[in-house]
């Protein structure tokens, strides 16, 4: 899983794309809205993660507005080495996250 990963989202009604870096069980990455970081594990194809997502702020009229909450999500799905699919939950969220990745390097 080590490398970096294109990533394309869904998370309820919003979607998008990103990079994400995996080395060594740590995930970081993000896309021009929003920062991930976060943990993965292993066990065969199977894959688990827990990662934490953080809008960035925009600024107006020299006041910073916050776009909205950061989430913390709880994903789990499977991986072939050169792509990845996981599903999961915003926690304290009503909506259905999914992420599919493609090894870039």
């Amino acid at each position: 899983m080590n490398g970096v990963w294109i990533a394309h989202f869904t998370a309820g009604e919003a979607h998008g794309s990103g990079i994400a870096v995996l080395r060594s069980g740590e995930i970081l990455g993000g896309d021009f809205s929003h920062l991930w970081v976060g943990t993965y594990e292993e066990e065969g194809s199977q894959l688990y993660a827990r990662v934490h997502v953080a809008p960035q702020g925009a600024e107006a009229d020299g006041k910073v507005i916050q776009r909205e909450k950061a989430l913390e999500l709880t994903l789990s799905g499977f991986h072939t080495g050169a792509d990845a699919r996981l599903v999961g939950r915003a926690d304290n969220a009503e909506f259905t996250v999914s992420i599919e990745m493609r090894k870039a390097m």
